[in-house]
């Protein structure tokens, strides 16, 4: 009923927040980098998204790469 329907809008809203925040990874601007990181850290240690990350895992290794090479600024 109405319960799943919560869970699947609350599942929703964190894939698209994750979504945010991997395209955030490759942002021209360290300080949004940084806190793109920083917000992936939280939502990947308060919840499993893992049909969503298993879709992305290379897009996610990728992003995290580049920013990576591209260093806090």
């Amino acid at each position: 009923g109405s319960e799943v329907a919560g869970e699947q809008c609350q599942e929703e809203e964190a894939e698209d927040k994750l979504k945010e925040h991997m395209d955030s990874l490759l942002d021209k601007s360290a300080k949004t980098r940084q806190a793109a990181l920083q917000s992936l850290r939280l939502v990947l240690s308060s919840r499993t998204l893992s049909e969503f990350l298993l879709e992305r895992r290379l897009t996610l290794t990728d992003s995290l790469e580049k920013c990576l090479k591209k260093g806090l600024g």
